[in-house]
């Protein structure tokens, strides 16, 4: 419950992006049949912020929290943590070309 408990707090925390993604997200989808493409891409971009502040805030929580019930050493932990983080890394930067490219690629013929 403790675990649980903690995650939720560093969500609260993120609420204000978590509305403006889903409001993002609402907005590709709903519009998707003027630019199939662009819009598709700006969805997959909100879906993966989303995605990516919801398991990030998870391992932050949940990594050292069994690694005090394991008896991890601090290194150990920071390993850990640097995998997760790099894993997110790739994940935003795959988002963030998704939106670049819906913002700068040339417009589809209609």
């Amino acid at each position: 419950m403790e675990v649980l408990f903690a995650i939720m707090f560093q969500l609260v925390w993120n609420t204000p992006l978590f509305i403006v993604w889903g409001v993002g997200l609402a907005l590709a989808i709903s519009r998707r049949a003027d630019h199939p493409r662009r819009y598709t891409l700006v969805a997959i971009a909100m879906s993966l912020f989303m995605l990516i502040s919801l398991l990030s805030s998870m391992t932050s929580v949940y990594i050292p929290f069994t690694a005090v019930q394991s008896g991890l050493s601090s290194t150990e932990v920071g390993v850990n943590l640097a995998i997760f983080n790099g894993a997110y890394t790739i994940m935003s930067v795959i988002a963030w070309i998704c939106l670049l490219v819906a913002l700068f690629s040339r417009r589809e013929s209609a």
